[in-house]
């Protein structure tokens, strides 16, 4: 405890003036950590009077300063504590006592340390494994292996079910009656000798990310002949560590063979339990444990080692998602292994528009209109508590949600009062969209019909634009000049007014996807009679938001037809160009550009901005 003395004492010429004595002290008691020799500082402060120190105790120096009490005590061999003390003289103050204690002094304790390939102390296993921040620590595969034992002689459920300790897998089956036949396997491996006993299914799969020198998770698993040269070269270093003692390669089989397998000592069900391939990896269960074809390889750690805790495994159906801009709620399914799910927060940055809450199934997440104007993510922690008394496991989860903007597919664009198109297509921030006009071609119009100049052969314009039929028709009214007879289809968009075009390629694509309610490329490649319930309800809402306004539906040949084709403003030649057909889809390369076969329809680019 701090001691503190403080004496007034008038001795200024000035009979008014008085000056002030004062000594405070942090300590006065401390115990040394440790018998050996040193010093250690007593912070203290002094005011107008100057502190002296002496000590009787010939094991302690003490020096003092009117800031410091510094204490030099000499290496205690006494075999036992001891106790001094030191006085401090304050001035005219009253004397203040610091005691220390001091430990006997005790000689450091030589650790063994290790290093991969080291043989253990009893020879039965080299040292495959050394903790990076504590040499003294390691753990050790036994040199001998063998085969024909089952992990178990009959079929029940006895709870061995760690994934990380092996050790306490072990000590629960070889704590039966009759262990040596009824768990024939982890018997053996006490057997090797004291300490030694049957991996855990992860301690078994950490053996083969070294064996292996690549993890499990980062390789394809293959068969010996076909991994790579780094896979390779740790296998052979690995397996020359155990010959270099008289044992046998972790894996005999042939190199186009899947390799030999190991048992662990957890189980998976009453009839089966969890074992790992050498050969071409695997961490399997799907063995009977009274089979007798799996290979039996002990471990055993070495030093203070400390068995990490079992891991609480959880997975995210779906682990990240996007939504619009509205709000609403999705529930997103997590299962969990060795836990139990118990929270689910946010992070603080979106906790303002984002919630999350456990359900039975999994979490809730909630978020609010976006009204930002761009693009938020949040991300989304769910925990679950582990049911074996360790650490809890976390997942997280990303959700992006788009911002609340002026368009939608399905949207109904007007110009002057009425309805003239329907939008097909937003941007990601749902402030700009395209929309197909209600109406299409009256009759099926032709690319082109002659070269931009009356009776010459069809040509290139330049219009080769996949994705942007305004450029396309940019370079169409550079090749035509006047001539816009010559290519109907460009005429026939023009004539629609400002701003609406004949589209490219993709974007014809992109309609047929707002239109059959999937993707052009997952949709189903059928004539419309065969196409998906959800498919055709597709269609038929957005036929009937054209109908509706006085426009064309996008397909009317029969649902046994192939159905109607739109030319796209993408030419692909000289004489052909880019067509889409919209009853059983299809993007054609090869449509003749003076073919007469194919309507048009035109889109137009809108924004809010």
């Amino acid at each position: 405890m701090a001691a503190a003395a403080i004496l007034v004492v008038g001795c200024s010429k000035d009979p008014e003036e008085k000056l002030v004595e004062s000594f405070n002290i942090d300590q006065t008691s401390i115990t040394l950590a440790d018998g050996d020799e040193g010093s250690t500082d007593i912070v203290l402060k002094s005011e107008n009077v100057t502190p002296t120190v002496v000590s009787n105790d010939n094991w302690i120096t003490p020096t003092i300063s009117a800031r410091v009490l510094t204490l030099k005590y000499a290496k205690n061999d006494t075999g036992a504590e001891r106790t001094g003390s030191v006085t401090i003289t304050p001035g005219k103050l009253d004397k203040v006592t610091v005691t220390v204690t001091q430990p006997a002094y005790e000689e450091p304790v030589s650790v063994k340390t290790y290093k991969v390939g080291d043989l253990t102390e009893d020879g039965k296993g080299i040292v495959y494994w050394v903790d990076s921040s504590d040499k003294s620590v390691a753990k050790a595969i036994s040199i001998e292996r063998t085969t024909g034992l089952s992990w178990s002689a009959f079929a029940d459920e006895i709870g061995a079910n760690l994934y990380l300790n092996g050790s306490k897998n072990a000590a629960l089956l070889l704590g039966q009656t009759a262990a040596s036949e009824a768990y024939p396997a982890a018997y053996w491996c006490s057997q090797v000798g004291e300490g030694w006993y049957l991996p855990a299914s992860y301690e078994l799969v950490e053996v083969f990310d070294i064996y292996n020198g690549v993890s499990h998770e980062e390789c394809v698993p293959a068969q010996p002949k076909d991994i790579t040269g780094a896979e390779a070269s740790a296998r052979t270093a690995f397996d020359a560590l155990l010959s270099a003692h008289g044992g046998e390669p972790m894996n005999t089989a042939a190199d186009n063979n899947n390799g030999n397998s190991y048992w662990t000592s957890t189980e998976f069900s009453p009839e089966s339990a969890w074992f790992v391939r050498f050969g071409k990896y695997y961490l399997g269960n799907d063995v009977a444990k009274s089979s007798t074809t799996r290979y039996i390889r002990c471990v055993k750690v070495l030093g203070d080692y400390t068995y990490p805790g079992e891991p609480v495994v959880m997975t995210a159906t779906p682990s990240s998602f996007e939504v619009d801009g509205t709000a609403q709620a999705k529930e997103v399914a997590i299962s969990v292994l060795n836990g139990k799910l118990s929270a689910a927060s946010v992070d603080e940055e979106s906790a303002s528009w984002c919630s999350a809450s456990v359900s039975s199934e999994g979490v809730v997440v909630t978020v609010t209109a976006n009204e930002s104007g761009a693009t938020r993510t949040a991300t989304v922690t769910v925990t679950a508590e582990s049911t074996e008394g360790v650490a809890p496991g976390t997942i997280d989860i990303t959700v992006n949600q788009k911002p609340l903007g002026k368009y939608k597919i399905g949207d109904l664009y007007t110009e002057n009062g009425k309805v003239a198109g329907v939008v097909f297509w937003v941007s990601d921030d749902a402030l700009s969209a395209k929309v197909v006009h209600i109406n299409r071609s009256a009759s099926k119009l032709a690319w082109a019909v002659g070269g931009c100049e009356s009776g010459a052969d069809v040509t290139e314009t330049g219009a080769k634009d996949e994705n942007d039929g305004k450029a396309n028709m940019a370079k169409i009214r550079e090749f035509v000049g006047d001539h816009t007879a010559d290519i109907p289809a460009f005429a026939y968009c023009e004539e629609l007014g400002e701003g609406w075009y004949w589209p490219a390629a993709s974007e014809l694509q992109d309609l047929f996807a707002a239109y059959n309610g999937t993707t052009f490329e997952t949709a189903t490649g059928a004539q419309p009679v065969n196409i998906s319930d959800a498919e055709k309800t597709a269609r038929a809402a957005f036929d009937k938001l054209l109908t509706d306004n006085g426009g064309t539906a996008l397909n009317t040949a029969a649902d046994n037809n192939n159905g109607d084709q739109y030319i796209a403003s993408t030419e692909t030649s000289a004489t052909t160009c880019n067509s889409v057909r919209f009853g059983k889809p299809a993007l054609n390369a090869d449509t003749a550009k003076n073919g007469t076969a194919r309507f048009i329809r035109a889109v137009k680019l809108v924004s809010a901005q």
